[in-house]
């Protein structure tokens, strides 16, 4: 007994182990393809290549993971499929804010961010009822079959890119420059302010040349530091107060977002016997709240993302706070307290998301040439990107460790505590 005893408790170890690399691996090819992403826009015309070639390691991540029998072989699908993420998600959400008005930038990555949720908080359910109606092998297929929609869909994708480029050659050839044949001398071709207005500048900006508001340049006598010679467009982002905070802010909102799930279903089991069904429903307490994405989005886009993200953080900070009185009030306010605190999530992350692209294009105007062809975008993303995929690793490791040992109040207290730092973060800087 002894004996079986010790294989069975060997057995959960090697299971709990792997299932802890896959997530790590995961995230950390996420983050690598993300940065990578980003620092190859700056030497590409385009980044619809790119897209494309993300879904395609989806592809072979995807069939590796459904014909892999060995741990080690799901360890490579996972590779795999961390790359894509990475790829995928910075090139697209580069691609998508390229074809948006800056005024309505918030309610667009509003409505990719409740696409985003809604795909991981309904994925394991659907995979978990074609699982059980036809088998293991039929949950893959459903997913090529979707990752085949997504590579055709971007496949008749317009890269906006390349629409902008064609509107300024037809302009050029059609009014010399920018005065048209028919306009009085000196007024701007309405075709070539269109093109402007997309990339972010205003007609005094794009033709009158001002002295540059650098504060991050190198002083003219003084040898550029190795960052700034071999990576300059990432320090420059990486200097900005405004990028950081939205860095910072994103990585809270993931930790906070994943944390729950290592330590949410061991709480609700162990202290009030709850099966598997009723844990479901918890998360989708939290997660349906995503649905507001969109409007958070806008009500950014009016209001700035201060005020949102701001009403964000003080939510859930307070929500996760008040769970602590779930073991005295036997659980009944959980579901409710879960979807406040989905709410709260809800608020921060298309308004940062928003707020990081329009702090990289002021930094674009300030450093003019430094970006490269496709603007400063898909660095800003891929570092936006990066604290996503930090976040789902950090957070479930964060949580499991101080509920292990110190319990569950101390868990979730350290985990408000954590929320209510991107307060501050938030009032003192600049989003």
């Amino acid at each position: 007994m002894r004996f079986r005893s010790s294989k069975w408790f060997l057995a959960v170890t090697v299971a709990q182990f792997w299932v802890s690399a896959m997530l790590v691996i995961h995230g950390l090819f996420m983050l690598i393809s993300a940065n990578t992403v980003g620092w190859l826009a700056e030497r590409q015309s385009t980044l619809k290549p790119t897209y494309l070639f993300g879904l395609l390691l989806l592809y072979a991540g995807t069939i590796t993971f459904a014909l892999g029998s060995h741990p080690y072989l799901l360890a490579v699908a996972r590779v795999l499929q961390g790359a894509s993420a990475g790829t995928v998600f910075t090139a697209g959400m580069s691609l998508l804010v390229a074809g948006i008005d800056r005024d309505e930038l918030g309610r667009w990555l509003g409505l990719v961010f409740t696409g985003l949720t809604a795909g991981i908080t309904f994925a394991p359910l659907l995979g978990g009822i074609i699982y059980a109606n036809a088998g293991y092998l039929a949950v893959f297929a459903v997913a090529l079959v979707a990752n085949t929609i997504a590579f055709v869909l971007g496949l008749l994708c317009v890269d906006p890119k390349r629409r902008q480029q064609s509107n300024m050659d037809e302009t050029a050839q059609r009014d010399y420059g920018t005065i048209s044949h028919g306009q009085p001398k000196g007024q701007v071709s309405s075709d070539t302010s269109s093109v402007n207005a997309m990339r972010g500048y205003d007609d005094e900006e794009r033709f009158l040349i001002k002295p540059s508001r650098d504060r991050f340049r190198e002083p003219a006598d003084k040898e550029p530091s190795f960052l700034m010679r071999y990576f300059p467009s990432t320090t420059i982002l990486l200097r900005s107060p405004r990028v950081l905070a939205a860095i910072y802010g994103t990585l809270l909102q993931v930790s906070l977002l994943t944390s729950f799930d290592s330590i949410l279903p061991l709480f609700v089991e162990r202290t009030f016997n709850w099966e598997s069904l009723a844990s479901g429903a918890i998360f989708m307490a939290l997660a349906l709240p995503s649905v507001f994405g969109g409007m958070a989005g806008t009500l950014s886009d009016k209001f700035g993302a201060r005020v949102v993200v701001l009403v964000g953080f003080v939510l859930s900070s307070v929500m996760i706070a008040l769970m602590f009185v779930m073991l005295a009030l036997e659980a009944k306010p959980l579901h409710s307290d879960q979807a406040f605190q989905g709410i709260g999530t809800a608020l921060m992350l298309s308004p940062l998301a928003a707020d990081i692209s329009l702090a990289a294009e002021q930094l674009e105007k300030e450093h003019e040439g430094i970006f490269g062809q496709n603007g400063p975008d898909s660095q800003a993303y891929g570092l936006f990107n990066s604290a996503h995929a930090a976040g789902t690793v950090l957070g479930p490791a964060f949580a499991g460790a101080v509920y292990d040992k110190a319990g569950w109040n101390v868990a979730v207290w350290a985990l408000a505590g954590l929320c209510a730092s991107g307060i501050p973060v938030v009032i003192f800087h600049d989003i």
